[in-house]
């Protein structure tokens, strides 16, 4: 009966729900105000021990927005994880005007690496925000964010980049292709050292990542079929050890297996994304492209064309008997062409991603004895011949204007290029 008159009573004065849950809180503006003060958060979908580890943030916006006729004043901003995989944050903020929005510059969280090193399995995690003036509840906003496992890539919708750091240059299976791959130049009458771009000459470094190509040949490794949409939602990625051990990979596994001795080996590696699939190239002298995320598949054509890159089929490495590289490189170029332009996807170039600071992962796996070869190990595949002296890139000399006109022209010639070189039509 007390709550039926105190419903009529409440009716009778034009309050509603709302309204009085707010004057419990203590707030004195009406409802409609109080529902104009909100949350604006921008953070990562996922993370990832490898994130973590090269101080990738998972918050990129925060701000409070204040619609209402009147000023915010005195308000405490708190963050906290679910589960505690980061340390708890709290914001001070002393007001906030009316009708306007503050963006909150310290984003930084400290990450637990002790939670997100033992993840084995993906989990969900939630971070909650909640807004207080004094010690009354203004606004609360709860974002998901999935946890990655360990050794798990968060694909090139959220993390392309950070697949830079799932190549093992260091590792120790690594090494052992280099070795293998400098016995098999040695066994040719070639220079067995692995000496990158010092040579200066685009063919020995093309016969040094056909010597690393032929050395896993050798491994007599088998296809394993990747998830559906790894390209963009990301997969596992097997260690060198345990592509070694199992003798399975997938066609990213090959890729950032090969990346890494042709890393370790001084080279500037590249994976090449297409419609569900994954295949690697190599830097046929010491450049990189002009982004670590390259989208312009014409500019990947014009270093394949001028022989400054070198793209090949990594799934070939599974082939019986085993392909060479000539082949898996015009397999690659093929899928570059214009008739499956619509495939392409992007190009992540590890070298520039070094340069931005992305860092290997380190291996969980402590030193020891050498992992035995694999049973039925397969002979590796032949070494290609040395390109001829034709096959080298034309040395382009770009001569400076001496004349007001001719800085004009050559302005102008720059302006009008309508490729996505141009840096009007293309930025991030």
């Amino acid at each position: 009966m007390e709550e039926r008159l105190f419903a009529e009573e409440r009716c009778l004065s034009g309050q509603t729900d709302a309204q009085f849950h707010l004057v419990d809180n203590g707030i004195q503006t009406s409802d409609s105000n109080y529902r104009q003060v909100s949350l604006e958060i921008n953070a990562a979908a996922k993370t990832t021990f490898a994130s973590a580890q090269n101080s990738v943030p998972i918050l990129r916006r925060v701000a409070v927005r204040n619609d209402s006729p009147e000023p915010l004043e005195n308000l405490r901003l708190t963050l906290t994880a679910q589960p505690a995989f980061c340390r708890s944050k709290e914001w001070i903020i002393d007001r906030i005007p009316a009708g306007e929005t503050l963006d909150l510059s310290d984003l930084q969280v400290s990450l637990d690496f002790g939670i997100l090193d033992r993840l084995d399995e993906a989990e969900r995690g939630e971070l909650v925000f909640t807004l207080f003036r004094e010690s009354k509840l203004l606004a609360e906003q709860r974002v998901e964010i999935e946890l990655l496992a360990r050794d798990e890539w968060g694909g090139s919708s959220e993390m392309a980049q950070m697949l830079a750091a799932f190549v093992s240059p260091n590792h120790v299976q690594t090494a052992r292709i280099l070795k293998d791959a400098s016995r098999l130049l040695e066994a040719k009458g070639e220079n067995g050292s692995l000496d990158g771009y010092q040579s200066g000459d685009p063919r020995r470094v093309y016969m040094l990542a056909g010597a690393i190509w032929s050395a896993v040949a050798g491994f007599g490794l088998s296809y394993a079929e990747p998830p559906r949409s790894f390209e963009s939602q990301g997969q596992k990625v097997r260690d060198p050890e345990n592509i070694v051990q199992n003798g399975l990979a997938t066609c990213l596994d090959l890729s950032l297996f090969l990346a890494a001795a042709l890393e370790q080996a001084g080279l500037n590696p590249a994976v090449i994304f297409t419609e569900g699939h994954a295949f690697a190239g190599v830097w046929l002298c010491n450049k990189t492209f002009a982004r670590t995320v390259e989208a312009d598949v014409t500019e990947v054509r014009k270093a394949v064309a001028s022989h400054e890159f070198a793209p090949f089929e990594t799934t070939l490495l599974t082939r019986r008997p085993s392909v060479d590289f000539n082949h898996a490189r015009a397999n690659a170029v093929e899928q570059l062409k214009e008739d499956r332009e619509s495939d392409f996807l992007r190009v992540i170039d590890v070298a520039r991603a070094r340069s931005a600071g992305i860092k290997p992962l380190s291996s969980r796996q402590a030193a020891g004895p050498e992992t035995p070869q694999p049973q039925g190990q397969v002979a590796a595949a032949p070494l290609p011949e040395t390109p001829p002296l034709d096959w080298l890139p034309p040395e382009v000399v770009e001569e400076s204007p001496q004349t007001p006109q001719g800085r004009i022209d050559r302005w102008q010639k720059k302006l009008l290029d309508l490729s996505l070189r141009n840096r009007l039509l293309n930025f991030s």
